[in-house]
């Protein structure tokens, strides 16, 4: 069978019980049913990339913890400081990785199971150049978030760091809500890597509740143990214990499959039918 089969479980049969897909969202639904466990080996091997930014997260948090124990401030914010600083190598050698995610997420939304190994190195060898001047920036927006934070903490609000803060932070969101597109859209279509960009900005912009909305659900685990920490901050550790489980078994590669499906949905609608025309 190997570790990358093309179908692990056949057990739950979408059409069975609802028949036949008659829109994306459907057709989302039925892949995700009936392939739910062919997508924790893929989440394994898209965590490998992932793992250089968690550990050095961990590392840096618990050496925060330390200076916070001991009333440091100024270790705090230096440790702060380096981690924002060695997150960017860190999340940008998540491009590559994340074009291969979606060229193997794109076919597999379309129910086109193509092999795991071999689909997603293709894509990431055949862009992984393309993808490093827009991870880039999306590496840097924890060093930029913090470091207006930080301002705006040591500064005036009406001298403007409050509403620095703000742009920034809603800078951050809009370039990260039109990233969810714009590999599956990098992948499919042969263009500049700047125009795949324009055009996932401007969908972006004509969807954007529908953006938000699906930012929002691809965090719905880590909010909830943002909520469930709040609540009860005396668990600690336990309250992460839900995001951390869902995130390193499954919830990887499901975030990627919800985008791709999305993708796929908007290319269709936008891209597809002018092509056909």
């Amino acid at each position: 069978m190997g570790f990358f089969p093309e179908r692990i479980y056949e057990g739950m049969n979408w059409r069975r019980k609802h028949g036949e897909p008659k829109n994306r969202r459907q057709l989302f639904q039925c892949v995700l049913t009936d392939q739910f466990f062919s997508l924790i080996p893929v989440n394994l091997l898209y965590l490998v990339f992932w793992l250089p930014a968690i550990a050095w997260t961990i590392l840096c948090v618990l050496q925060m913890m330390v200076s916070m124990q001991a009333e440091d401030g100024v270790s705090f914010l230096r440790t702060a400081n380096t981690w924002t600083v060695g997150l960017i190598p860190c999340l940008t050698l998540l491009g590559p990785a994340r074009a291969g995610m979606a060229l193997l997420m794109r076919n597999w939304a379309r129910e086109e199971y193509t092999p795991v190994w071999a689909t997603f190195f293709r894509g990431l060898r055949e862009n992984w150049k393309q993808t490093i001047p827009f991870s880039l920036p999306a590496s840097v927006i924890p060093l930029a978030v913090w470091s207006a934070y930080q301002m705006a903490a040591a500064g005036d609000y009406s001298q403007g760091t409050g509403p620095l803060l703000f742009a920034v932070c809603a800078a951050a969101v809009l370039y990260l809500l039109a990233m969810q597109v714009f590999y599956v859209l990098l992948v499919t279509y042969d263009l500049r890597p700047r125009h795949h960009f324009r055009n996932a900005v401007l969908l972006m912009f004509m969807k954007l509740p529908t953006f938000l909305l699906i930012f929002l659900g691809s965090l719905f685990f880590v909010i909830l143990g943002i909520v469930f920490s709040l609540l009860n901050p005396s668990a600690g550790y336990k309250n992460l214990l839900i995001p951390i489980v869902y995130y390193s078994t499954i919830g990887l590669a499901a975030t990627e499959l919800i985008y791709a499906s999305f993708a796929n949905k908007l290319c269709d609608d936008y891209f597809n039918k002018e092509k056909a025309e």
